[in-house]
């Protein structure tokens, strides 16, 4: 009966400290788990599943302001140029070159709302109804090269990426996550996710009574 009982308080305390660690690398807190295991999301949670939700058009906004200044000088400098027809053929590479880059950078633009767009409705269904939906069962951590949202969508860049893997779903986390839970591979836990994105909002040691 001791063994038992002590047996029990090791299992405690192993979820206790995976716990702390999910929270660190997960970036959730008590008070979001919480809320979570009443089927919402809480303040913070909004948040972030916000600036998730807008941040592949955000980091675009970085070429945008470089476009809008190529914009600009075009508008300064080419009415310059045209009028000066030697200087016109002498810089007739660069300017074809500067008007290329101008409208592939519209295009880049054009094409990342419209990949993002569908995924971008799902977020903000998410945020509309404030639901959380959960599920357990035994995590697997995976790790693989995926195309991401926002400029390597358009490039076809590959990221290393990170998962839990539970029921089949898979869940993108932080290198940090994977590490802390690598170990406890095949343990039961309960994820917190929003319904259409499925996007990971908490996870916890998950132990039938």
């Amino acid at each position: 009966m001791s063994s038992y009982v002590e047996y029990g308080y090791q299992a405690e305390d192993q979820d206790q400290v995976a716990r702390r660690d999910l929270m660190r690398t997960c970036s959730f807190t008590e008070a979001d788990l919480v809320e979570n295991r009443q089927g919402r999301m809480s303040s913070a949670q909004l948040v972030r599943v916000s600036a998730k939700a807008v941040w592949p058009i955000l980091a675009l906004g970085v070429p945008l302001v470089g476009l809008v200044l190529m914009a600009v000088f075009a508008g300064t400098v080419f009415p310059y140029i045209i009028t000066k027809v030697r200087l016109m053929m002498t810089m007739g590479k660069y300017v074809v070159a500067f008007g290329g880059a101008l409208v592939f950078g519209l295009i880049a633009l054009v094409i990342n709302f419209v990949l993002h767009s569908e995924r971008l409705l799902l977020y903000l269904a998410d945020l509309a109804s404030g639901k959380v939906l959960s599920d357990s069962g035994r995590l697997h951590a995976t790790k693989g090269e995926e195309i991401q949202d926002g400029i390597d969508q358009i490039l076809r860049r590959k990221t290393l990426t990170y998962n839990f893997v539970v029921k089949g779903q898979t869940y993108q986390v932080s290198e940090a996550a994977y590490d802390a839970l690598l170990d406890q591979a095949g343990s039961v836990f309960r994820v917190y996710f929003t319904p259409k994105s499925r996007f990971l909002l908490s996870i916890e040691p998950f132990r039938q009574e």
